[in-house]
């Protein structure tokens, strides 16, 4: 089954509608200018608007014990910021990071960093999180943090090299798009696919519940 296929699969469909009809009428914004994002996001047939926030996102590597409430909390930003810009009732943030032990790897800063990025995640597994937080203009508040593993083929330096020459992998975390080209890099992956391309549907459906 293709990727797009996959991915256009609404999961908890019924529970989606249920969530649908409460929103109507409500302004619902997405605070990402995140194409994937915006893509999964439409599949939940939810009139929304886009507004990115200008919140920075994590760059290069870094390190932290606690990876999850990194993403979860830099997603709180996110909707912070565009809550306060746009008056919007009900808005929605995210974050993704990679992470391989200690190391967490966000959008590479050029090609090298990111070759580098590929070539130390090469033959290994790595887990992915998505942060996602929901706040809405009456004061609700919910956020939490989806995780995947995902297992790479050691594919060898040259097939990296002539990936990265297509430029996809540069605004994404980790280096890589498991939706696009990117998915010759990935042997399978443990957990949801739409928590590694940016927005775990289901992890979204729990915390909207709680808030609307």
């Amino acid at each position: 089954m293709h990727l797009a296929q996959v991915l256009t699969e609404i999961p908890q469909e019924k529970e989606w509608k249920k969530v649908a009809l409460r929103v109507a009428g409500r302004k619902v914004v997405l605070a990402s200018a995140s194409p994937r994002r915006k893509f999964l996001f439409e599949s939940l047939e939810i009139p929304f608007t886009v507004f990115p926030s200008e919140i920075e996102e994590e760059t290069g590597v870094l390190e932290s014990a606690n990876p999850g409430r990194l993403a979860a909390d830099l997603a709180e930003k996110k909707a912070a910021d565009v809550l306060k810009k746009t008056g919007g009732d009900i808005v929605i943030g995210a974050d993704t990071i990679v992470v391989l032990g200690k190391k967490i790897f966000g959008k590479p800063r050029s090609k090298k960093e990111a070759l580098e990025f590929l070539l130390e995640l090469s033959g290994k597994r790595h887990t992915v999180y998505t942060g996602v937080c929901v706040l809405t203009a009456a004061g609700g508040k919910a956020g939490d943090a989806e995780k995947t593993d995902v297992f790479f083929y050691d594919v060898g330096a040259e097939a990296i090299r002539a990936y990265l020459q297509s430029g996809e992998g540069m605004d994404k975390a980790g280096a890589y798009g498991i939706q696009g080209m990117g998915s010759f890099l990935v042997e399978k992956i443990k957990g949801p696919l739409d928590n590694v391309v940016g927005l775990p549907r289901l992890k979204l459906l729990t915390l909207l519940r709680k808030v609307i």
